[in-house]
């Protein structure tokens, strides 16, 4: 996998782009249906937090997560924390946005570790699929269903995805 971490505003009537890729150390996106989808992402260091605080400060402040060039997720960046220990620092940013999966198709799970049901909404964990988005009829092992919910958490020891279903079925 090969993540990127962006944000972007407009300063001074100039659209401007960061790329903080290369002290990416986690991130989290949380993609929902019906609700905001929400981005976190920490990154070591924090030589840069300043910049990020200009984004912020700025018209239209975006956070986005690449994989590749597929865009995972792009939310409104909205908090920058910025953490500093004696031997460490490191700045965490996040935001959330409000979208909507205009064209919904069915994808295919693969992997499905593991599979838990809670009030009747099954919430599964799977290998890591990036086109797999809220809205859109997932299936594995004959079963099928609307997901609601898709959590893709990153880190350097691991890769994982959640998806979770619809109350509506």
């Amino acid at each position: 996998m090969s993540f990127s971490c962006w944000i972007g505003a407009t300063i001074d009537a100039v659209w401007t782009e960061t790329d903080l890729s290369a002290r990416l150390t986690n991130f989290q996106i949380r993609k929902r249906s019906g609700t905001p989808s929400y981005v976190q992402a920490t990154s070591k260091g924090s030589d840069f937090a300043d910049a990020i605080l200009a984004a912020l400060g700025a018209e239209d402040p975006e956070l986005w997560i690449m994989d590749g060039a597929t865009e995972l997720c792009r939310v409104t960046l909205e908090r920058v924390s910025d953490s500093r220990g004696a031997d460490s620092k490191s700045v965490t940013i996040s935001g959330n946005s409000q979208s909507t999966n205009s064209s919904p198709t069915t994808k295919a799970l693969s992997g499905v570790s593991v599979w838990r049901s809670e009030n009747g909404i099954i919430n599964l964990t799977c290998l890591y699929d990036p086109t797999v988005d809220p809205g859109d009829t997932v299936t594995w092992g004959g079963n099928s269903f609307v997901a609601d919910e898709v959590v893709i958490t990153a880190s350097p020891e691991s890769l994982t995805m959640e998806v979770q279903q619809s109350a509506n079925g």
